[in-house]
């Protein structure tokens, strides 16, 4: 075989095997408290009983995006802390609660609840509400 087939055989094999790749799962979706979208926060999918890679994420505007996530069950962690806003040079304080103040309590009814992550894109939507 000449070198220059030899250079075409293989980014054909290349080709080949790059499609047949496996995406990534990925994972998107909603959450709210209290009804109200989160405006800023994060969520963290951590492997139940340790074992596996935890992945997470920014919450922006009550919504969340993951392109990399891991498959199998998880634990589901939202945090979100009130925030000074900045509009130009007007600071705008937190309607509700102090600066810094956590949002959603670890004890949320949702917040720490299991999920199982499948191939391919998935929703799960996360809607919290006080404590009880």
């Amino acid at each position: 075989m000449s070198k220059r087939n030899c250079h075409f055989a293989f980014i054909a094999l290349f080709s080949l095997l790059a499609g047949c790749a496996e995406r990534a799962p990925s994972v998107q979706g909603t959450v709210t408290y209290e009804g109200k979208p989160i405006e800023s926060g994060r969520i963290a999918f951590s492997p139940i009983g340790g074992q596996g890679t935890p992945f997470g994420g920014l919450i922006e505007n009550g919504s969340y995006s993951i392109d990399e996530a891991y498959l199998g069950k998880r634990v589901v962690a939202i945090s979100a802390k009130n925030e000074i806003k900045f509009n130009g040079r007007e600071m705008i304080m937190p309607a509700e609660g102090k600066p810094g103040e956590e949002i959603v309590p670890e004890d949320a009814v949702g917040n720490m609840q299991e999920v199982e992550i499948k191939g391919g894109s998935q929703t799960l939507d996360f809607h919290l509400t006080a404590p009880k």
